[in-house]
């Protein structure tokens, strides 16, 4: 409370009547509460199910709680938006892994799906978003229930148990009159950080969207280019010719050489059997002109962790 001598006399009496019970028990009893009494701790299941994570995570069941001041504070610090790394610390704050597992670790796919839950039981399922339609450039709300979400998952692939898993590629292996596959992997939260580093900055809070250093319109084309490449080279850790396996140097001299529909089919794969959720999500432009209908990926909007209020 203000200090009394610097309120003005007409508000003295008034304030002097309404704080009379400030020591009140009822305030003492809220707050003499855990930490856990007003944002409790509940069990999901991730939709990888805790496969590929050495079982660590059994069943793929971890705690999370709902996000708390600490996370508006996160928010509103530019230099940990600006440095990319809001996502993580989100997760950090708000989700118990088990021990030995950092967020790095994690899936992309059940990172993501993290973010939309945690955001859920803080604010609800309902989810209003922003998008400028593709043909007229118009600007258009739309509400989605995030709930539906659950719809979509899609659980680890059962004829893929461990990692890594072989992608027979069919061009080089008809050219070379050889039987040629990649040996791939799933991506974790740490190589989605380390494909953007120095190229973009996810910023939720801002744009919701992926964007260059600097810029303001998007990523260019040389990052898009270094990003694409560093998806391959990372998920892919060898090659298995006439049923030999070699991971060294000439690996990425390799994918140097494939033709794309190679790297398509490798990339088709793992999109495949990546466990996650489906955000896409199917939109009219309310344009009455357009009236055009399209697909977007379910955008990070401003007000996805800070929802205003109707």
């Amino acid at each position: 409370m203000a200090d009394k001598d610097s309120l003005p006399e007409a508000v003295k009496e008034n304030v002097a009547r309404v704080f009379s019970n400030k020591e009140s028990d009822a305030l003492d009893n809220i707050l003499s509460q855990e930490d856990d009494y007003f944002m409790p701790w509940e069990d999901v299941v991730l939709p990888s199910k805790g496969v590929y994570y050495d079982n660590l995570m059994p069943d793929g069941i971890i705690k999370v709680k709902p996000m708390g001041i600490d996370v508006d504070k996160m928010m509103a610090n530019q230099r940990i938006v600006a440095s990319g790394e809001l996502l993580n610390k989100i997760i950090e704050a708000c989700v118990k892994l088990p021990d030995g597992m950092t967020v790095n670790d994690l899936l992309a796919g059940d990172q993501y799906f993290l973010l939309y839950y945690l955001r859920g039981i803080t604010h609800g399922n309902d989810y209003e978003f922003v998008s400028d339609c593709p043909s007229c450039g118009t600007k258009s709300t739309y509400d989605y229930n995030l709930s539906d979400l659950s719809k979509t998952i899609k659980g680890p692939n059962p004829d893929y148990p461990v990692e890594p898993m072989e992608v027979e590629l069919p061009y080089i292996s008809e050219k070379t009159k050889s039987s040629v596959s990649a040996m791939v992997r799933l991506l974790r939260v740490k190589d989605m950080r380390d494909m953007v580093r120095g190229n973009v900055v996810i910023d939720p809070i801002k744009k919701g969207k992926a964007r260059s250093r600097g810029q303001s319109n998007g990523i260019s084309k040389q990052s898009a280019d270094d990003i694409y490449t560093k998806n391959i080279t990372t998920a892919v850790i060898g090659f298995k010719v006439d049923g030999k396996v070699f991971s060294d140097d000439r690996k990425d001299k390799l994918i140097e050489k494939l033709h794309q529909k190679d790297t398509v089919t490798i990339r088709e794969f793992i999109d495949s059997i990546t466990p996650g959720i489906d955000t896409s999500v199917d939109v009219t432009c309310q344009n009455n002109e357009c009236n055009r209908d399209y697909s977007i990926s379910l955008p990070f909007g401003e007000n996805f962790f800070r929802p205003s209020k109707k």
